[in-house]
């Protein structure tokens, strides 16, 4: 699609192929502000969130976030915003340059890791020897810059200071 007008204004070139919409309503590609791609609706029983950074390979993941990408192209949104990998680390910076090659039709922001304080994540409790992956970057204390999702907030204890 290059131009959408009334008919009394349209400048149609040769050849162009023309679709009548005066009886539809015509809508741009949405955008989906705050998705993750890399996380899908597991069934809690099956293991829910955690067997997805647990028990599934990277590449597993990659590729059912470009089927989630494709899926939510179908469904009319030619956008997203990734707000972060859950721990696939920078899974979604690959998956952008997919699309910027064009092998996939759809455009993606990335956020990469985002940061989170210790208890301020679900993948936590296990066993010291369990080498669990993150999907964010544990940050306690004092820390000069802060990337977080947009919708995300901040709980900082009384007292503490962050600079």
């Amino acid at each position: 699609m290059v131009e959408v007008s009334d008919a009394a204004t349209a400048r149609i070139p040769s050849g162009a192929e023309t679709i009548d919409l005066s009886q539809a309503t015509f809508s741009p590609g949405l955008i989906d502000a705050h998705t993750h791609i890399f996380l899908q609706g597991e069934e809690p029983d099956q293991g829910g969130y955690d067997v997805q950074l647990l028990k599934y390979p990277l590449a597993f993941r990659a590729a059912r976030a470009t089927v989630s990408v494709r899926r939510a192209l179908e469904q009319g949104f030619t956008t997203l915003r990734d707000v972060e990998t859950e721990g696939a680390g920078y899974g979604d910076v690959g998956i952008k340059q997919a699309i910027e090659g064009g092998y996939i039709p759809a455009a993606l922001f990335v956020s990469t890791r985002a940061i989170s304080t210790t208890g301020g994540y679900p993948l936590e409790g296990y066993a010291p020897e369990i080498e669990v992956p993150k999907g964010v970057q544990i940050i306690d204390g004092r820390w000069k810059h802060a990337k977080l999702p947009a919708s995300s907030s901040i709980m900082v204890p009384i007292g503490s200071r962050c600079t």
